[in-house]
């Protein structure tokens, strides 16, 4: 339904977004007052559609008696929407009358949803982990594995480091898991290695089996995830996992293949250190690769590249997953929206960070210390910089969505600058609510250094 060029729609999670008829094109943000006056008399005229439009929209009207009670009431009072917008029956009912020749609002799969009903499961049941930094991997893993994983999912996690006095708020356990996925990921323990591409990337290593109770790392442990592949892989999925292998199956699909480039259906391997052979099906060394047949290698070829030998650690990786995450809440994403939903993004938009940032006690963003801080961020490396909010937050990374979706431990939390201490203290962090304590140094000289010896060496906890 169109109003003057407008149209507002809900999603299959009950929020609502316009359409912009004139300009073709979609958006969350609600049409100026002159287009449309209040919410709620969108939302009644909304409401207000023919139900005889489509059969179908009938058949389910004339279904549910629940439904039928909603309209009525919004009918009679549009302001009842708000009450009733994200419930399932009505949101399935409106989006029957949906036009879906038009996209949602670019980023709409990287929605809050599956945060805000996660933190809806949460109960009042804390499990304490006391953990040894020298021995994290060992203790992590067999503390655990003694708690049934649906449990985990619905508790609240509280972390302590041995000998050291500080409450868990959230920075503790944001730090474990943060140390948990590079022990995991560090490819001396085994279980991972380094992708073809690069030094920065890692994917399932093949020696892993050798690993002792090497699914229980995979299904259990519960740590950053850095394996985002699709379960039916194609091609393009290759091209940033390893581009020389993704090259040459592109050669092979777009030139005219003769059994005289001696291709079978075979493949060698370097398994511990002794080259062997591998038949990607049934007497495979002896099958030519074809072009009648060449579309049926490159599938075989793609999915041995994706598992080489790694298939049950990969399923035992994806129960794990399930296991924290509903599986259903993730058919919505690919492997590059999953990646950034899990993991967020590793480059720091500086201006991102200044725009969320509060100060507090004296400190506002025209403070000359103020000043000097962010010069010296701007002058800091990626690395450091990432140091630095790990030293703040508790983590590497940044939200998929920036600065503005930083947590602490009750709730959204800015990154906080407050005024503290004297010059001669280094600044301390607070992981719990993303706050750091910077002292009002007399030279950026001073403050640079002594913030570069804080993200550097410390990295223990303390009641204060």
């Amino acid at each position: 339904m169109q109003i003057l060029d407008w149209e507002a729609r809900v999603d299959d999670y009950g929020r609502i977004f316009y359409i912009d008829h004139i300009n073709k094109r979609t958006t969350w943000e609600a049409p100026a007052n002159s287009c449309v006056t209040t919410h709620s008399k969108l939302a009644q005229k909304l409401i207000c559609l023919q139900i005889f439009k489509t059969s179908e929209a009938l058949q389910f009207y004339n279904s549910s008696r629940y439904l039928k009670h909603i309209l009525h009431r919004i009918r009679r009072d549009g302001n009842t929407f708000e009450r009733f917008k994200q419930n399932r029956e009505l949101v399935k009912f409106l989006n029957l009358f949906a036009d879906n020749t038009l996209p949602l609002p670019e980023g709409w799969q990287l929605s809050g949803h599956l945060n805000e009903q996660q933190l809806q499961t949460v109960e009042q049941i804390n499990f304490r982990f006391q953990l040894r930094r020298s021995q994290l991997l060992l203790d992590a893993y067999n503390q655990m594995l003694s708690v049934d994983a649906s449990e985990l999912r619905k508790s609240q996690l509280s972390v302590v480091f041995d000998e050291e006095d500080g409450l868990d708020y959230g920075g503790p356990s944001r730090e474990l898991f943060f140390l948990l996925s590079r022990e995991l990921f560090n490819p001396y323990n085994g279980l991972f290695e380094y992708s073809a591409n690069d030094t920065y990337t890692v994917q399932i290593s093949p020696m892993s089996v050798y690993v002792d109770h090497y699914t229980d790392w995979f299904a259990k442990v519960k740590f950053e995830l850095f394996f985002y592949q699709k379960l039916s892989p194609s091609i393009d999925d290759l091209k940033a996992m390893d581009p020389q292998f993704y090259n040459s199956l592109v050669w092979i699909k777009e030139n005219e293949i003769t059994e005289d480039l001696g291709l079978t259906f075979s493949v060698t391997e370097n398994v511990t250190g002794k080259i062997v052979d591998r038949e990607l099906l049934r007497d495979g060394k002896n099958l030519m690769v074809t072009e009648v047949n060449k579309y049926e290698f490159i599938t075989l070829m793609i999915k041995w590249r994706i598992e080489r030998g790694v298939s049950e650690q990969s399923k035992a990786l994806l129960r794990g997953l399930y296991q924290v995450i509903d599986r259903d809440l993730l058919r919505i994403f690919d492997n590059k929206q999953l990646k950034l939903m899990l993991s967020g993004t590793m480059e720091i938009d500086i201006e991102d960070w200044r725009r969320h940032t509060e100060y507090k006690n004296g400190y506002h963003a025209d403070h000359i210390c103020i000043t000097w801080f962010w010069n010296i961020v701007y002058g800091m490396t990626n690395e450091d910089r990432l140091k630095l909010l790990q030293f703040v937050t508790g983590t590497s990374s940044v939200p998929y969505d920036g600065f503005q979706a930083l947590r602490g431990s009750d709730g959204p939390k800015k990154f906080t600058i407050e005024k503290w201490g004297s010059e001669k203290s280094l600044p301390r962090a607070h992981t719990c609510f993303n706050r750091l304590d910077l002292p009002a140094y007399l030279t950026q000289h001073i403050l640079g250094a002594k913030l570069r010896t804080a993200i550097h060496e410390s990295a223990t906890y303390e009641i204060e």
